[in-house]
């Protein structure tokens, strides 16, 4: 089994902040628990995948003068981690419950998907 969680932030430094949490949680090697199986991790792969901005350009005086105009911006900042997995029968009192990793990230809005 197969998980992609991609990060997206605003802010790059709580993105890599919230990856290096994640790799010490996982270098404790403890299963983890995704719905009601339980699972090891066999590799971990990370991506960065490219930033994107959008930018936004204001007129200051609607009237007259084009020129005076203002320009905003966002970037975005994205990453991508990719765990293999392999079902384990190992059930220990220390078992990592998958969702409550992922809702420990301050201001990274993340995404999951699995394949089998």
């Amino acid at each position: 089994m197969a998980i992609t969680i991609k990060l997206k932030s605003f802010n790059m430094m709580a993105l890599e902040k919230a990856y290096l949490q994640f790799e010490k949680l996982v270098s404790l090697n403890l299963p983890i628990k995704v719905d009601n199986d339980v699972f090891t991790i066999n590799k971990l792969g990370y991506v960065r995948l490219p930033k994107k901005s959008n930018i936004i350009t204001i007129l200051k005086s609607p009237h007259i003068d084009k020129k005076a105009r203002n320009q905003l911006g966002i970037t975005t900042y994205s990453r991508s981690i990719t765990l293999n997995l392999k079902q384990s029968n190992k059930i220990d009192a220390k078992l990592m419950d998958f969702n409550t990793i992922l809702s420990n990230f301050k201001g990274v809005s993340t995404k999951v998907s699995y394949k089998l």
